[in-house]
């Protein structure tokens, strides 16, 4: 099938987007929202009738914690019961020693931190048959006992695991422009053919710096840098994350146009197989 090109799923739009299930391909649905009994009609609905991915907010890659044991049980279960296409999570700490961060929180990259990093991924990979992704996201100051460069422990990962990527282009360009380098150069450091899913999303720009928040629409910015990737890559998926400020759903089903008018330009929107299997 063709790239598929998508929405995260917010209760708050629950209504627009049943109305207008014909104009998604797919639907990225937060994991841990499953984790306790669905009470929202709308939400089995759509995943009754659209492929799903599955994405989390607190797997923690980088806690230097075993990951909690019922954290685990809930996530195998949600993916044993979850028809999905593949699941994702970012590289990234949101919980240390029991205490939680309250967001995602850039981790340190080290040999050691690889070799905890792979260990954990291996451990999800085992409750699903089906792809496992990991998501880059922002950063807003060095981290502290950082040897590896994010791409190349990215790349590595997937080396050691198998598992796929989950490109945010949103947040390589903040990166990028918040910390002075080339996103392209980043960008042909990773596998290529692991990219199984992109997100666009937009920020905004305070604090002397260009912060992610999935609260505009999508940047120019972040359309041509969206544009210039899609010559290297092959996704499975697309999906426009929007988490807040919501304005009129008709400037949303209009940059999934645009989305989409990207890739066919590309080549993108004609059939294509999903290759990365988890490990």
């Amino acid at each position: 099938m063709s790239t598929m090109v998508g929405v995260n799923y917010k209760s708050q739009l629950r209504e627009e987007l049943l109305a207008n299930t014909g104009s998604l391909d797919i639907l990225e649905v937060t994991t841990e929202k499953l984790f306790i009994q669905n009470d929202d009609p709308v939400l089995e609905i759509l995943m009754s009738r659209l492929p799903v991915s599955l994405h989390g907010l607190d797997l923690s890659l980088g806690s230097s914690n075993e990951m909690p044991e019922t954290y685990c049980a809930n996530l195998a279960h949600t993916l044993s019961a979850t028809s999905h296409e593949w699941f994702s999570d970012h590289l990234s700490l949101t919980a240390e020693d029991g205490v939680e961060v309250g967001h995602l929180m850039p981790m340190q990259l080290s040999n050691e931190d690889l070799e905890r990093t792979v260990a954990k991924i291996r451990a999800v990979q085992a409750f699903s048959d089906r792809p496992f992704l990991v998501e880059n996201i922002t950063s807003y100051y060095p981290i502290p006992g950082s040897s590896i460069p994010e791409a190349d422990f990215l790349r590595m990962l997937c080396e050691a695991t198998g598992c796929g990527l989950l490109l945010d282009v949103n947040n390589l360009y903040i990166n990028a422009s918040n910390h002075h380098f080339d996103p392209m150069t980043y960008l042909e450091q990773l596998p290529l053919d692991r990219i199984i899913e992109v997100h666009l999303a937009g920020g905004s720009r305070k604090f002397g710096m260009m912060v992610d928040t999935h609260a505009t629409d999508v940047w120019r910015e972040v359309w041509e840098l969206f544009d210039q990737v899609c010559r290297h890559i092959r996704p499975a998926a697309v999906i426009i994350e929007r988490d807040s400020n919501f304005g009129l759903f008709s400037d949303t089903l209009a940059e999934l146009d645009i989305a989409r008018g990207i890739l066919a330009r590309h080549g993108l929107r004609k059939p294509l197989a999903l290759t990365v299997a988890a490990a």
